[in-house]
């Protein structure tokens, strides 16, 4: 008897871990993607847009004027390659209004289903006077 109850509580948790493991969210953890507000807080709030955004690993050089608007934290639950979340970076610059973003590092970790998903972060910035400085002079891209 006691055997039985043993194993109905195996078959129980092993069915209840296994529930947790079909999501039908995006292959994009929502842990991962977010966005984490700037030590100082921007000078004013920029509306969100639908223009495309330059994703950089680059600074923006000393004498432009520029304002980081929020730290912005993105990853994959599975394997792939860190390019992949480029278009996610400039998803959320969008909805700040940001121009760009800039000091993105990248690197895989485990998450979700993978050992080695990626995962990476940025800043996502507004340029003060973009009429006066080319973001396509930084290498990356537009997304």
């Amino acid at each position: 008897m006691k055997f039985k109850a043993l194993i109905l509580g195996i078959a129980l948790t092993s069915v209840a871990g296994l529930a947790g493991c079909s999501s039908p969210h995006s292959p994009v953890s929502t842990k991962r993607y977010e966005m984490t507000p700037p030590a100082v807080a921007p000078s004013q709030v920029y509306a969100a847009h639908e223009n495309k955004i330059w994703v950089t690993t680059a600074d923006i050089p000393a004498d432009v004027k520029y304002e980081v608007i929020q730290q912005i934290d993105v990853g994959s639950k599975w394997y792939g390659d860190v390019e992949r979340l480029n278009p996610h970076f400039a998803k959320l610059a969008r909805k700040v209004g940001a121009d760009a973003v800039i000091r993105v590092k990248t690197w895989h970790s485990p998450n979700g289903f993978s050992w080695a998903a990626p995962q990476g972060q940025g800043y996502a910035v507004k340029i003060i006077s973009p009429e006066k400085f080319d973001l396509t002079s930084l290498s990356g891209g537009w997304y």
